[in-house]
């Protein structure tokens, strides 16, 4: 292969990677923006809606418009063992580091299914020191299409940090790292569009909400 060969399949996949970076950091035309109580700022689809749903160890909310979920835990009270081993939360693991808000954060995108044993996708961010249990932010991207997920990043780098906000923040003592696979986010059940059992709501939170 000659030089020149070379350097224009570099410069395509330069060229490839910086545009994915600037697309992933573009807010999409229309959506608005979400104020976390002051602590922290992030973008979301215009049709997304607060479930009202909170948390009681740390700031927790969670939105959703039928076909997409995100949530997030703020300061977390518990945080994934690190290293992520792959299986532990799904099928299809995949890692990436990100930079988010001047912050390094791990993201981890897999394949899981619902109570009805249909295919549901997943994408967790973690921002901070993961490997050291230091995190300051989680947040999830969930749907039933693999499709949908797609915007989870550009969901992820649209967050904003109120340093304001972290420098009042007491430190509080958070449970040790857990391993994936003993760890269970019951709060991020697959919101149903459909009709389900009672026996069904009773297990999944948003099954409640409609």
């Amino acid at each position: 292969m000659s030089l020149l060969s070379r350097r224009l399949i570099i410069g395509i996949i330069v060229f490839t990677f910086c545009s994915n970076i600037a697309g992933a950091n573009e807010i999409p035309r229309g959506w608005k923006q979400i104020d976390a109580d002051g602590k922290f700022s992030f973008y979301l689809p215009l049709d997304m809606r607060d479930t009202g749903a909170r948390g009681m160890e740390n700031y927790h909310k969670e939105y959703t418009n039928g076909k997409l979920q995100v949530s997030f835990d703020y300061d977390p009270y518990e945080i994934l063992a690190y290293p992520v081993r792959p299986g532990s939360l799904g099928k299809n693991f995949q890692e990436k580091t990100l930079e988010i808000d001047g912050r390094k954060a791990f993201m981890f995108v897999y394949e899981t299914t619902d109570l009805r044993n249909r295919p549901y996708y997943f994408a967790q961010l973690s921002v901070g020191d993961l490997p050291n249990g230091d995190v300051k932010l989680r947040m999830w991207v969930s749907c039933w299409r693999a499709s949908r997920l797609k915007i989870a990043e550009t969901i992820f780098r649209s967050i904003h940090f109120n340093l304001k906000a972290e420098s009042g923040t007491q430190n509080r003592k958070r449970l040790p790292a857990e391993s994936a696979d003993a760890h269970c986010d019951l709060t991020l059940m697959p919101w149903h569009p459909d009709p389900i059992s009672a026996a069904d709501a009773s297990r999944e939170p948003f099954g409640l909400l409609r």
